[in-house]
């Protein structure tokens, strides 16, 4: 079986108004729909509600590709009560925040996948961080450069 990779919402942000905008690096999205088809993308279906705030356009294009977001059930509940117990600020709304983090790293944590993140690894006790996390709780972390070189992606 191939590797598995749970996205962050920050992931999709970056590359859609920053890094591979679809109107210019199109194959970058055609890249990312088949690893999706391909099972290997995934992420918790609050990533996908988190992106509905932010962006129409990249709201849409996930939509269309519905089947990488796993739906909440009873083992994902449990792992993110359990994060927050050790990582309480993890949720704490602040400015730039992902309510989806914890759902990112407990999904990771439960498939045994790589977080995929755009969030710096600088992180504190007030202001943790998905790379910083991850680390704490023995969870494979990437950015998406790092994910495309090991996926081996030529754009």
């Amino acid at each position: 079986m191939s590797k598995l990779y749970c996205f962050d919402t920050s992931t999709f942000i970056r590359a859609w108004y920053e890094a591979y905008a679809p109107d210019v690096v199109e194959s970058f999205w055609e890249h990312l729909g088949k690893a999706i088809k391909a099972g290997t993308i995934i992420a918790p279906d609050e990533v996908l509600r988190e992106t509905s705030k932010r962006s129409n356009d990249l709201h849409a294009w996930l939509k269309q590709h519905e089947q990488c977001f796993v739906e909440i059930d009873d083992e994902l509940q449990e792992a993110v009560s359990s994060l927050l117990q050790r990582f309480p600020l993890l949720a704490k709304n602040r400015k730039g925040a992902s309510s989806a983090d914890a759902w990112v790293i407990a999904l990771a944590q439960i498939r045994n996948a790589t977080v995929v993140s755009e969030e710096s690894p600088l992180d504190s006790e007030k202001k943790p961080k998905i790379p910083g996390v991850c680390r704490q709780v023995d969870v494979s972390c990437t950015n998406l450069l790092e994910f495309m070189r090991s996926a081996k992606w030529k754009l």
